[in-house]
């Protein structure tokens, strides 16, 4: 038996999160008392939206495949599950506690914080530097692919800077500015090869 809550601020996530209170028959196996559940968004239109981007298939292959011994420490994964006729997935991980998730729009973080997840990053992508390919993981997105134009970076960076002006830190204006026209030199850059993974 279980019972889900909503988990965390909406705003802003491409999926349903809730946490499940779980019961156990009296002669059955003990387990967790808790665990959280990642489900597609309700909303048909952006489900449909997310799923043609490959968003959920791909997030429940990273719990199949490149969570054990990851150096990101994901959570524990009980199961992961995508249908690819459907498009139904459902990711059943390990609850690491706190009654709500962080608003996403809330950037801020501890130096320290962003410092360990840097360091857990590059050991990651290290972990699988020339030896990512399309072959070995076909569920993942080459960069290559629906990477922006420099028409549509610039529309998106000037809806960002309208949308939340008060969320963009000092000096990224400059540094989106150069690269807008260079997306398309970009793009070329980092599908040129050794190929990583980056999550």
């Amino acid at each position: 038996e279980e019972r889900g809550h909503p988990l965390g601020a909406q705003a802003g996530f491409l999926c349903e999160t809730m946490r499940l209170k779980l019961t156990y028959a009296a002669d059955g196996a003990p387990g967790p008392a808790t665990m959280v559940a990642k489900l597609p968004a309700a909303a048909p239109r952006l489900r449909s939206t997310i799923s043609r981007w490959g968003y959920y298939e791909r997030e429940a292959r990273f719990y199949q495949h490149l969570a054990d011994g990851n150096p990101l420490r994901p959570p524990a994964c009980y199961f992961a599950g995508h249908d690819p006729e459907t498009g139904n997935t459902i990711v059943l991980m390990q609850d690491l506690g706190g009654e709500m998730l962080p608003n996403p729009l809330d950037i801020s973080c501890p130096v320290e914080h962003a410092e360990d997840l840097v360091r857990r990053l590059a050991r990651f992508q290290a972990a699988h530097w020339g030896t990512a390919s399309s072959e070995q993981h076909p569920w993942v997105a080459s960069f290559a692919v629906g990477h922006p134009s420099p028409e549509r970076l610039g529309a998106a960076w000037q809806m960002l800077q309208e949308a939340v002006p008060h969320l963009l830190p000092t000096g990224l204006a400059v540094q989106a500015e150069r690269l807008v026209p260079l997306a398309h030199a970009f793009r070329d850059h980092m599908t040129s090869g050794p190929l990583t993974l980056i999550h």
